[in-house]
């Protein structure tokens, strides 16, 4: 590992807390954990008074929908982009420094085999990936609308399409970003919510779902039932589908955002 003074990410956590709820206990907990485990990290709270909410469509209309996950998943983006750093969800608690981690550009960790969570996010400020991911929110958006799958999908298909990454769950570095195992943030399983945590575990993401409204918490359930009666082979082999096909969507995002950016780039 590189020494203290060759760390590109900078020493800054944030998180966004949105609808002016009280926090949980869990929520408590977990900040907590920020402050005892990263003590010299400046750690910030996003939210309605400090996010300039006009500045995108789409976190303004999500807001009032009250799809506080939506709103959650492009302040994330834009903060990581604007000043560089680590996200963490809410619900993820973390077990031990996480120092070791900013020697790179950024950092991924494996939700599933095929795509990246969002509870964790590390990278230094504006990186490519975070430019291209953004510019996905700056796009008119439409009253009602729900792009939450896409989001989790964005990061493997933006590694895909600019990298040629291929998902494949397992520890890897692909230009200067470190991509983890489920082990290290996500060592409780999404879909069987047993616990495998290892020597290598840096924090435990809860699954809190603070902001899922019915819809979205049936939509998990509805998951988790498939894959009992399916049997975790052949839901795997289903998952593989499902992200193929959100790369395919994304793909032609990125081809979209690359012909505008190339564009203005002839015009100037």
């Amino acid at each position: 590992m590189n020494n203290e003074n060759n760390k590109k990410i900078p020493k800054i956590i944030h998180y966004v807390w949105v609808g002016r709820k009280e926090k949980s206990e869990l929520a408590l907990k977990c900040i907590e954990s920020f402050k005892t485990y990263c003590p010299e990290y400046k750690i910030i709270e996003w939210n309605e008074d400090n996010f300039d909410v006009s500045s995108n469509e789409q976190v303004r209309i999500a807001l009032e929908e009250k799809n506080y996950a939506y709103a959650s998943d492009i302040i994330r983006v834009w903060a990581l982009y604007k000043y560089g750093g680590i996200y963490f969800d809410t619900d993820l608690c973390l077990t031990k420094n996480i120092d070791e981690l900013l020697n790179y550009d950024g950092f991924l960790c494996y939700e599933s085999k095929y795509w990246f969570g969002t509870a964790v996010i590390g990278f230094i400020p504006k990186h490519k990936v975070l430019e291209k991911i953004y510019k996905r929110y700056e796009q008119p958006a439409k009253i009602g609308f729900n792009t939450n799958p896409l989001t989790v999908h964005a990061f493997a298909a933006a590694l895909r399409f600019y990298y040629g990454l291929k998902p494949n769950g397992k520890l890897d570095v692909i230009n200067d970003i470190l991509l983890l195992p489920e082990e290290y943030f996500y060592p409780i399983n999404y879909m069987t919510l047993k616990m495998r945590k290892t020597n290598n575990t840096f924090g435990i993401h809860y699954y809190g779902s603070t902001w899922h409204n019915k819809a979205q918490k049936r939509s998990v359930s509805f998951a988790r039932g498939s894959r009992k009666i399916l049997g975790k082979h052949v839901y795997s082999f289903f998952e593989r589908i499902v992200a193929n096909s959100y790369y395919r969507k994304l793909k032609k995002e990125f081809m979209r955002i690359e012909e505008q950016d190339n564009g203005t780039h002839n015009q100037s």
